[in-house]
């Protein structure tokens, strides 16, 4: 006569297999972006760096908020992906230097499609860019808010009440505006595109907003290096 026990240890076994299988896969998710950008690391990349922007603030907006980052595809694939955000951070912060747009004379109140209008400014507001890819315009400001559970549109200076959110809004962008996507089919000009095409994109050599474009690329090309010289590709300008 077989005992009911005996029955039920080959499901358990398979089941506490599977278990193990998922933790396994958990924990080296997690350890992607970790073990790609640690703490020393990053502190060498940005040494002039604002103290508002810390290592443990970037390491836990990725862990609670956007796992996804750095860990998705090939290890090569995850590396490039940080390095595109690194570079398009230095471009957009002066190497994590600044935290507030420079320019604060804009309201950066749009209102002029069905798509901003689901984002009413609030009054007395400034939409200024903010953070370490200077979240910019009312609608993304409430798009990023619903997403993080902050009141972002009513208070927009809640984007860098801590280390954490303000690593948060910018990886808020980068997950949801088509920079992850582009930087998984080895394109950074899609990054580019996506964060500031309509000024730097396909525009005249010696320009402003062509000298910027060039200078993200050269950031990347720079952090490809700093990143065990993972191969930058070749879709890089815009």
């Amino acid at each position: 006569m077989t005992r009911s026990g005996d029955l039920h240890r080959p499901v358990v076994a398979a089941v506490l297999a599977i278990a193990a299988l998922l933790l396994h896969v958990s924990v080296a998710s997690a350890q992607g972006f970790a073990s790609i950008l640690t703490e020393a690391r990053f502190q060498t990349l940005f040494p002039k760096r604002n103290s508002a922007y810390t290592y443990a603030g970037f390491k836990a907006a990725v862990a609670s908020a956007y796992p996804k980052f750095g860990n998705e595809g090939s290890p090569a694939d995850q590396k490039r992906e940080v390095a595109a955000f690194l570079a398009n951070v230095e471009q957009e912060t002066g190497g994590l230097v600044y935290i507030y747009e420079q320019n604060k004379n804009d309201v950066y109140c749009d209102l002029s499609t069905p798509e901003a209008r689901k984002y009413p400014c609030a009054s007395g507001k400034r939409y200024i860019g903010r953070g370490p890819l200077q979240l910019t315009w009312n609608y993304n400001y409430g798009a990023c808010g619903n997403a993080l559970n902050i009141p972002l549109l009513a208070d927009p200076g809640l984007a860098t009440k801590d280390s954490e959110t303000l690593f948060k809004t910018a990886l808020w962008f980068w997950m949801t505006r088509g920079c992850h996507e582009a930087i998984l089919r080895k394109s950074f000009s899609g990054t580019i595109r996506a964060i500031n095409g309509g000024l730097e994109c396909n525009q005249p050599a010696g320009s402003a907003g062509n000298t910027k474009m060039k200078n993200r690329v050269q950031y990347y090309k720079n952090f490809c290096q700093a990143l065990d010289k993972v191969d930058p590709g070749t879709d890089l300008e815009c």
